[in-house]
């Protein structure tokens, strides 16, 4: 989040404006900033692959005061994308979530989608269907997803696998999940055309590395979209326009 500021004190004095009379050029000067500052952080961030839409959609401007307006970021996946964080395990986010479904002895589970998109998908971070994977899940309609038996036999035994991950303080060895990938795979209800997935249950009895997250580098696509920005060209352009406007 950065706080956008204008001060145009000297400017008024300068021309012997009044506070009410400059009002529009502080408006019209901050509104110009905070429109190019988000610009230019959604092109900086159209590099992400499956995250792309969720942190764009997270960025936003807010009105703070006469003379301020701030530029954000919401959410936590977007914060984490653009700020960076450690390895992290994902299984105690997982138990505080409202919809986990709690068992009879007094555990408890929950049911994690993950989103596959077709082959021809542009994106090249973005998890494909293998070409005849998507042949095979592609046919079919019901929703019981696809089983192990209907995969090209090359893939039945293709289990997913979490590589090693070690920080100053901690070692979480190579972890390989207990289903193959495509195992169960559905068609995604919300768009048929653009997107499958398949599905992973986490619970209070899941391996403890099971759900260790590698975590994220820094993005930093707000500094370099700041980089960037036109500041005294957008602010002159505004003094310029202003002045015209008054007769000058």
């Amino acid at each position: 989040m950065i706080p956008i500021k204008i001060d145009v004190s000297d400017f008024a004095k300068k021309f012997d404006f009044t506070t009410q009379e400059v009002r529009p050029l502080v408006v019209n000067t901050l509104n110009a900033l905070a429109v190019r500052a988000v610009e230019l952080w959604k092109e900086e961030a159209k590099q992400l692959g499956s995250t792309r839409n969720e942190y764009i959609n997270s960025i936003y401007t807010l009105k703070d005061g006469e003379n301020a307006v701030i530029v954000g970021l919401h959410g936590k996946l977007p914060n984490m994308l653009e700020k960076g964080t450690s390895p992290f395990d994902m299984k105690s986010g997982f138990e505080k979530s409202t919809k986990k479904t709690r068992t009879a002895d007094g555990g408890w589970y929950l049911t994690i989608p993950y989103k596959w998109y077709t082959p021809d998908t542009v994106e090249e971070s973005t998890p494909k269907i293998p070409a005849d994977i998507h042949k095979i899940v592609k046919g079919i309609t019901e929703r019981r997803g696809v089983a192990v038996s209907e995969l090209p036999s090359r893939y039945q035994g293709v289990l997913g696998k979490r590589q090693r991950i070690e920080t100053a303080t901690k070692v979480w060895d190579t972890y390989t999940h207990k289903s193959t990938l495509w195992e169960g795979m559905v068609r995604s209800p919300k768009n048929q055309h653009s997107h499958y997935v398949t599905f992973r249950r986490v619970s209070d009895k899941s391996d403890p590395d099971s759900w260790i997250h590698k975590g994220f580098i820094a993005r930093d696509f707000l500094g370099k979209a700041l980089t960037r920005m036109e500041v005294n060209s957008i602010v002159l352009r505004s003094r310029d326009n202003f002045l015209k406007e008054m007769g000058f």
